[in-house]
């Protein structure tokens, strides 16, 4: 459950950033989101607060989720291939984390994204599949004890 607590607090983190960075404009040289858009046309104003909403719902989103999923594996028993489906899931994440590292590395480091940062990334990631792998492997045990199917 570690991992799912640790993604909801980051998640939050986003949430609060995504709303005093881009939509106050808080520590950057920009005003507020509506004193941007005032007098654009609204031909660009329109995608970008598109994308602006976009960000805040995935922030959002990705909160509820880590809330859900916390309070689901809390739980004395998960649905099953519930820790298996979370695997899965923190593999591919690590995957794509890796190949972003690799194909798009000077596109990252243009926007303040460090090599040191993938590495922590990566590394919660593999944490998350250990934690997970060792749930599902524990509710098989606990499965075979009750003489219950796989």
């Amino acid at each position: 459950m570690v991992p799912f607590v640790l993604l909801g607090a980051i998640a939050v983190l986003a949430l609060v950033a995504w709303f005093l960075v881009l939509v106050l404009g808080i520590g950057t040289s920009r005003a507020t989101a509506w004193n941007w858009a005032a007098g654009r046309p609204a031909s660009e104003v329109i995608p970008q607060v598109a994308l602006l909403f976009l960000v805040g719902l995935a922030c959002a989103a990705v909160v509820l989720l880590s809330l859900y999923t916390t309070a689901l594996g809390f739980k004395q028993t998960q649905p099953r291939g519930f820790w298996a489906i979370c695997e899965a899931l923190a593999g591919g994440l690590l995957i794509a984390v890796a190949a972003g590292a690799i194909t798009a590395r000077a596109d990252l480091l243009r926007l303040g994204v460090d090599v040191a940062d993938f590495i922590v990334v990566a590394g919660l990631l593999a944490y998350a599949m250990i934690v997970f792998d060792m749930r599902r492997r524990s509710e098989a045990s606990l499965r075979i004890a009750r003489k219950e199917q796989p």
